[in-house]
């Protein structure tokens, strides 16, 4: 992978976890790794989430901090 190592779960796995949480209505798989706002209103998304370890695009770009600058983190 260009932005980070393998992951320890699988596809199917993270989307089992994501869906079991209360505040969750509905997930997307295959999704790029760096979206754009163009997605989250294509995907009537209100917030991108990120888990706790750095978000950087290939270009170097914090993606968190993009989305958190619009209110969408």
């Amino acid at each position: 992978m260009i932005n980070k190592g393998p992951p320890v779960l699988t596809g199917e796995e993270r989307m089992k976890l994501l869906k079991s949480c209360k505040w969750v209505d509905d997930c997307v798989a295959d999704t790029p790794y760096t979206p754009t706002f163009e997605l989250l209103d294509h995907l009537n998304c209100d917030f991108y989430l990120h888990g706790d370890d750095p978000a950087y695009n290939a270009e170097g770009v914090n993606i968190c901090e993009m989305f958190a600058k619009a209110g969408k983190f």
